[in-house]
């Protein structure tokens, strides 16, 4: 039976159709025994929809030229042969919702094709998770199982679940199935192509995996008779109605009159799913918002940002989005939070505290999901810095139609793969169309589609081995000549030689190595314990002023050789130029500037302050910028400090660690709190 797991898999086997089963069993964290079965398990679903089957030769695969929409096509909607197991609540959910006949348990028992006691199970999960959204999951003897909530709460809950469902593999075959059983019968594409069209009259930019859960949840809501209707939509939604988004609402509703009742609705799920334009339609208070957070993440980064239009675009783009979302409290799934989360983690954190002007506008918290994306695009960007396309040959169109943020990280890994190539950014699938196929010779997407090209399915953010089966992939097709060094020989010849402890750290490890050190454990590298050394912390009783105190501070850093003078004439210039925003909390201000002011070694120093000194440049009368502690940031790059970073961002949360900073009297005191702050902040994570 085919399950979401499976059918991740197979699209894991179709984007490296040539791999070998042991790469396959290291990507998937599994053995060859395991990869065998899976492969016997999906050729047996291909055979019995008369597809052709996954072929091994000489411990290689040979994928067949088929796509998951393929497959799906030829599966019929009979829950026989297909397992739920993660999806099943969120089915039972859209069922009853959607339903307007009896529901029984013994209905719920053949859609899922579970037991009486198995649904029963999951029905009171399902209960809290309807509660969640206001709604009320019950069972009465003349209606069977419903949900009692208002049509707005009916709606809040339907958008969740077909979320949820949709961020799995098989998510649009699922809801396709539940909608069967219920007898409905949708068009999302259409709507999803009138969507598009409307767009690009309106010259607006649509996210193609949010704009598809909208297509989706306007299909269903133009197949159900939900009349409750909003008389005065909120502050934003009376103004957007004079929109490009508004009028775009307007011919929608015109095509779908039964979405007339709820046409603020609709704006709100459109106004988060469009990207932002910085110069067609620009809005003052987003970019007051963004200018905000830029400065937060060079201060908390220690990175000085070329501040070019470019990068000021892309995050608007991408902020735009983000802001309604908050806004109106849209569900977002992010798939690649965890991989983020492992692979970024420092930035994460850095990042996180960095949107608090969005945060303090808007007075929400903004989840993971939303601070991953944000991420990866500082990321993205920070990746970029100092790479450069060298006599290229080849030329690369790469898609990523889900937004800038995944895109920027797309973009910075292939350029580190491939750094000879030329890449060319694809925002919208159709557009692909209207690019002469002379123009290219390959495509990586993250989406599937027909081409002639040679087209490279991958993920925005990829692992150490995935990168490496990419590039084998690549070099082979192409006759690219690129060492061609395997992890899998070089393991063999290390085994006949010597005892290998560890199989799969050794493997992990060349790998890394291998591909230049891209892939990396954290993206931040050293701590602050590492970097704050003895000899780089000063206390003295006071200063007259706060350049005094920048070049008091740095002065460790330039008698040592981390630093040249330029670089403390540069930090200065900074805070004349931008304002005190290197007070990071009330009392701590943490000076730095570009490594090109001169840089020699990445390093920390402190100075210890008995009296304050004033950096409030700008004469607001803030008390908290009387500043007794000066951390000063000497980085070589964009990545290598941020752990030290974060570690100092965890410790000036904390008013109590930072009064114990300015009250320590020896060095040795210094150290010690600082350690201790940082394993207490660790071990709470």
């Amino acid at each position: 039976m085919l399950s979401n797991e499976l059918i991740e898999k197979f699209q894991i086997f179709s984007s490296y159709p040539n791999a070998s089963i042991l790469e396959l069993a290291v990507l998937l964290k599994s053995n060859r025994k395991m990869v065998l079965t899976d492969i016997r398990k999906i050729n047996d679903i291909l055979f019995s929809v008369g597809l052709p089957r996954i072929q091994i030769e000489e411990s290689y695969i040979q994928m067949p030229d088929i796509s998951l929409n393929d497959l799906f096509s030829r599966m019929s909607l009979d829950s026989g042969e297909y397992l739920f197991f993660e999806e099943r609540l969120d089915m039972i959910i859209l069922y009853i919702l959607l339903n307007t006949d009896f529901v029984s348990n013994t209905h719920l028992q053949c859609l899922l094709q579970m037991s009486k006691n198995s649904v029963l199970s999951d029905l009171k999960k399902a209960r809290l998770q309807a509660k969640k959204y206001g709604g009320q999951l019950v069972y009465t003897r003349q209606e069977g199982y419903i949900i009692r909530a208002t049509d707005t709460k009916r709606m809040l809950l339907l958008e969740q679940v077909v979320e949820n469902i949709l961020a799995k593999a098989s998510g649009s075959w699922v809801i396709k199935y539940v909608l069967d059983e219920c007898q409905i019968q949708i068009n999302v594409e259409e709507i999803y192509n009138f969507l598009y069209d409307l767009g690009c009259q309106y010259h607006l930019v649509f996210i193609f995996e949010k704009t598809k859960a909208v297509s989706y949840l306007l299909a269903v809501l133009v197949s159900q008779q939900w009349e409750e209707q909003t008389v005065i939509g909120p502050p934003y939604l009376s103004k957007m109605e004079q929109s490009s988004i508004g009028r775009l609402v307007k011919e929608l509703v015109v095509s779908y009159p039964l979405l007339e009742q709820k046409r603020y609705f609709i704006m709100s799920r459109l106004a988060g799913c469009i990207q932002g334009d910085l110069i067609d339609n620009p809005d003052p208070l987003m970019i007051f918002i963004m200018d905000r957070i830029i400065n937060q993440v060079k201060a908390y980064t220690g990175i000085e940002f070329r501040d070019s239009i470019q990068f000021r675009k892309d995050l608007y783009a991408h902020l735009y989005p983000a802001f309604y979302r908050l806004l109106f409290d849209i569900p977002l799934n992010n798939p690649l939070k965890e991989q983020i989360l492992k692979d970024f983690n420092s930035l994460f954190h850095l990042v996180r505290r960095s949107l608090s002007p969005l945060e303090k506008y808007l007075k929400k918290t903004i989840s993971n999901d939303e601070i991953a994306y944000f991420t990866i695009h500082f990321g993205g960007y920070l990746e970029q810095i100092g790479t450069s396309n060298q006599s290229a040959k080849l030329t690369a169109l790469t898609i990523c139609p889900n937004g800038v943020s995944s895109s920027l990280i797309l973009q910075s890994e292939l350029k580190q793969l491939f750094p000879k190539m030329v890449f060319r950014e694809v925002h919208q699938l159709k557009q692909v169309k209207e690019i002469g196929v002379s123009t290219y010779d390959m495509i990586f997407s993250t989406i599937y589609f027909e081409t002639n090209k040679p087209l490279y399915l991958l993920k925005p953010l990829m692992n150490s081995m995935e990168k490496i089966m990419l590039k084998k992939q690549v070099c082979t097709d192409f006759n690219i000549d690129e060492m061609g060094i395997s992890v899998e020989e070089l393991l063999q010849i290390i085994h006949r030689h010597a005892e290998i402890k560890d199989m799969s750290k050794l493997r992990r490890e060349l790998s890394t190595y291998i591909m230049g050190n891209q892939e990396k454990q954290e993206l931040g590298g050293y701590g602050l314990v590492d970097l704050l050394e003895r000899k780089l912390i000063r206390q003295i009783e006071c200063v007259p002023d706060w350049k005094k105190a920048i070049q008091v501070a740095s002065a460790p850093l330039l008698e040592q050789g981390y630093i040249h003078q330029s670089y403390v004439e540069g930090m200065i210039d900074s805070v004349e130029q931008m304002g005190p925003y290197i007070v990071l909390a009330p009392r701590v201000a943490v000076p730095h500037a570009s490594p090109e002011y001169g840089v020699d070694k990445l390093g920390i120093s402190l100075l210890q302050l008995k009296q304050p000194v004033d950096f409030d440049i700008t004469d607001e009368g803030d008390e908290e910028k009387q500043v007794q502690l000066i951390f000063v940031l000497a980085a070589v790059d964009s990545t290598s400090h941020l752990k030290s970073l974060q570690e100092l961002a965890m410790i000036l949360d904390d008013e109590e660690v930072v009064g114990s900073l300015i009250r320590a009297e020896t060095i040795d005191e210094i150290l010690c709190i600082i350690t201790e702050a940082i394993e207490k902040g660790e071990s709470y994570d």
